[in-house]
């Protein structure tokens, strides 16, 4: 059988999507690869696996780095593969959303959702937050920028480099798809360079320890008496790390042959960050100068690659990092946007007629990115009143992404008779595959709402909260509590679920109206046509 070509496998993809219900207002232009590499920039090992490499420390220390990691990456493996099945079966923009809502109901759909926004939330603000905090330590050693976050100046300085690269790759994601893509594939290779450059010149040519020490010597410093609870707490290193790879599925309106090469983005996504992110982290753990002290540190990154590689070396290999940094925030903003306008556009949001307008230039969801970078800047506010507030916003991601990636994998379970596999599949394996997913997203979404430190404080209930880091359980409920008013007084009257967007002339006939204007124009189109309101079922 001959293969397709672009433009004809291009049409297909197109009927598929008029047949969810939806007409294809996205330019698809993405191959497989940018569509692995958008998920593989947004777990980024040198962001989730550097910035929070000092809480994997005082959690557990190099035993965290040893045994954490991969005892994480095999478990979100797992779960990355009853995604994929469920993205190859139902490849839209919604994704996640839509999958409950077609698998169980609109209830479902809401709840998937927000839990999802949750997450996009959190995440695009924990990675380029983390990202401020490295690039403030970069010019603090270069040129002495306020970056101390126990001060005002130094949280001011950090939160002014934030708001700028929130601007810059809002901006970017505005100008088209084809630009963050190719992003994203630079993002790919800069990442296994750095990382080739630091196992070399950090792991094998300054080793301070044999490779037993990742995994027989531990550390606690949490006021955790049981370094087992202390352990458990640190997995949120690599859980986090670990997030992010739904945006595979999320631009699934936007890659040509979604139904194969979403599934394949979301897997090898997972698979190659395990490895690469457990070279990187063993790396680092191997040249630990003091580990009390590193642990302790401002910075344990700078320290270690400085230690090792000299002041100038390390500040170079760091800047490499920083650079890895704002590259994932990039693919991140656009996942989080690609969200916002499906749901948006079924209606499911405050001022959704508004949100889920297209760019008749660019064909991205404009309005949906910017909204997602300012919402996105305000969390990190919170470091004002809550100094720690990097790893309480860090967990309530993990906990909203996660909750909605096994969300449709259960309906799937429960109601088999509601969908049909896609072309990837696991066969006789999906049902302990996705049953072993959902058993470990429960378990590791309690952990994450433990106190995270032990403090003997008698104040107020905030000061406690503050203390402890137990921010997260109370910060979901408060966002489930605002999403469930919202669905009780507007939505449950309101939101129908999925939306069909007319009859197939009609769906062409918006296609072609959204090309208007276009400097992207999908294969075969020749004039335009009127716009269409969308239809509700």
């Amino acid at each position: 059988m001959p293969t397709a070509t672009k433009e004809e496998q291009i049409r297909a993809d197109t009927d598929r999507l008029h047949q969810m219900g939806y007409a294809q207002q996205l330019f698809r232009d993405m191959g497989g690869f940018s569509n692995f590499a958008i998920s593989f920039t947004i777990i980024s090992v040198l962001t989730g696996g550097l910035t929070l490499y000092s809480f994997g420390l005082i959690h557990g220390g190099p035993q965290q780095m040893g045994i954490g990691w991969l005892l994480v990456g095999v478990m979100v493996l797992i779960v990355a593969a009853a995604m994929a099945q469920l993205a190859s079966a139902l490849p839209t923009a919604g994704a996640l959303y839509y999958q409950a809502a077609k698998l169980g109901n609109k209830h479902w759909g809401w709840i998937t959702g927000w839990f999802n926004l949750i997450g996009q939330i959190t995440i695009t603000t924990g990675i380029v937050y983390g990202n401020a905090l490295f690039a403030a330590a970069l010019l603090t050693a270069l040129f002495n920028y306020p970056s101390d976050l126990t001060t005002t100046g130094g949280k001011v300085g950090v939160i002014s480099i934030f708001a700028i690269l929130l601007a810059v790759q809002a901006t970017i994601n505005h100008v088209g798809v084809r630009l963050a893509a190719r992003a994203a594939d630079i993002s790919v290779w800069w990442h296994i360079g750095v990382i080739a450059v630091l196992l070399v010149a950090v792991g094998i040519l300054h080793p301070l320890h044999p490779l037993s020490y990742a995994f027989t010597q531990s550390y606690n410093n949490s006021g955790f008496g049981s370094p087992i609870y202390a352990f458990l707490v640190g997995l949120l290193l690599a859980q986090w790390t670990f997030t992010g790879y739904d945006a595979s599925a999320h631009v699934t309106e936007e890659t040509v042959n979604p139904a194969r090469r979403a599934p394949w983005g979301i897997v090898n996504s997972v698979f190659w960050s395990l490895i690469f992110g457990y070279l990187m982290l063993l790396a680092l753990t191997l040249a630990i100068p003091d580990l009390a002290k590193t642990a302790a540190s401002t910075n344990p990154v700078l320290d270690i690659v400085k230690n090792a590689l000299g002041s100038t070396g390390g500040l170079m290999l760091f800047a490499g990092f920083v650079i890895a940094q704002a590259f994932c925030g990039l693919s991140s903003i656009t996942s989080n946007s690609r969200m916002l306008f499906a749901f948006s556009r079924d209606g499911a949001l405050p001022g959704s007629k508004w949100l889920h307008v297209v760019s008749k230039k660019y064909r991205t969801p404009a309005r949906a990115i910017w909204v997602a970078a300012i919402i996105a800047f305000i969390p990190a506010l919170a470091q004002f009143p809550v100094p720690a507030v990097y790893s309480i916003v860090v967990s309530i991601s993990v906990i909203g992404l996660y909750v909605s990636y096994v969300i449709p994998v259960l309906l799937a379970l429960i109601y088999p008779d509601r969908w049909k596999p896609g072309p990837w599949n696991l066969g006789r394996y999906w049902p302990i595959v996705a049953w072993v997913a959902v058993l470990w997203v429960a378990f590791i979404s309690v952990v994450l709402m433990l106190p995270e430190y032990s403090a003997n404080y008698t104040g107020d209930v905030i000061g406690w909260l503050t203390a402890t880091g137990t921010w997260a359980g109370p910060a979901v409920a408060i966002f489930l509590i605002i999403g469930g008013l919202y669905y009780l007084l507007w939505g449950k009257n309101h939101y129908t679920g999925p939306i069909i967007m007319g009859s197939e002339d009609e769906m062409r006939r918006l296609e072609q109206e959204t090309e208007k204007g276009s400097i992207y124009r999908e294969p075969g189109v020749t004039e335009p046509a009127p716009t269409l309101a969308p239809q509700r079922v």
